[in-house]
C-alpha cells in the first residue's frame, strides 16, 4: 500500500481592509509557484499591528473576502480568527489551523517582503517556522541575502531559515489605503477590486 499523500495548503492572512485583486493575484501565483491545493483566507478581527482608526467591522471585512473568494474553488475561507477573542497573532493561527487539517497537512504561510522584513517582531517567530513554511512573496531577483540588508542579527537569521521561501512575482501595485483614500475621495476605485466587493462597497457607502 503506497504512502498517504502530504497536502500543500497556503494560508493567507490580513485585515483585508478591503480585499483587492492585489491579494489575489499573489495567492494564486504562490498556489501555482509551490503547487498548493488550496490557500485559506483568514480575516484577522485585531491584527497586532494595524491602527484601529479606519478599520472597517470585521464581519463585513470577512464578508467581504467571502466574496471575493467563491469563484475560485481552491480558495478558502476560515474564521479561525474571527472566532476566537484576543489580537490575531499567526502563530496561534497557524497553530489551531494544524489541528482543523490532516496531520500530514503542509503549510505554507504568504507574506509580503515588508513584513517578511518585520519577521523579528512577531510573536513566536520560531516557534512558527516549526509550524509552517513561510512564502515570501517579492520582485523578480530578490535573493535572501538581498532581503536581509539592513535587518538586525535575529532578523537575518529568521530570514535565512530553510522554511523561508521566496516566491518572485511581479505583482500588482495595489493596496487596501489606496483604495480606502479613492472611495473616500470619490476617485474611481472598481477595477482594482473583485466586482462583488467593489459593488457591495459603493452600494453600502463603505469608507465614505
Amino acid at each position: 500500500m503506497g504512502k498517504l499523500r502530504r497536502a500543500r495548503l497556503g494560508v493567507m492572512g490580513g485585515s483585508f481592509n478591503p480585499i483587492h485583486l492585489g491579494h489575489l493575484f499573489a495567492a494564486d501565483e504562490v498556489m501555482h509557484a509551490l503547487s498548493l491545493e488550496e490557500i485559506i483566507f483568514v480575516t484577522s478581527p485585531r491584527p497586532p499591528f494595524k491602527e484601529e482608526s479606519e478599520m472597517l467591522e470585521a464581519e463585513t471585512r470577512y464578508l467581504m473576502v467571502a466574496m471575493a473568494t467563491a469563484t475560485n474553488p481552491r480558495f478558502r475561507v476560515s474564521r479561525v480568527e474571527m472566532d476566537r477573542p484576543g489580537t490575531s497573532y499567526t502563530v496561534d493561527t497557524i497553530e489551531e489551523l494544524r489541528k482543523k487539517y490532516p496531520a500530514r497537512s503542509e503549510f505554507f504561510f504568504i507574506l509580503g517582503m515588508d513584513a517578511a522584513r518585520e519577521l523579528a517582531s512577531w510573536k513566536e517567530p520560531e516557534r512558527l517556522l516549526e509550524l509552517c513554511s513561510l512564502a515570501v512573496v517579492s520582485r523578480p531577483g530578490f535573493s535572501k541575502r538581498k532581503a536581509a540588508e539592513g535587518l538586525s542579527p535575529e532578523g537575518r537569521e529568521l530570514l535565512g531559515h530553510q522554511g523561508v521561501v521566496f516566491v518572485e512575482s511581479q505583482g500588482l501595485d495595489i493596496s487596501s489605503t489606496e483604495v480606502r483614500k479613492r472611495v473616500k475621495e470619490g476617485r474611481p476605485f472598481r477595477y482594482l477590486l473583485p466586482d462583488p466587493v467593489a459593488r457591495y462597497i459603493a452600494d453600502r457607502g463603505i469608507y465614505r
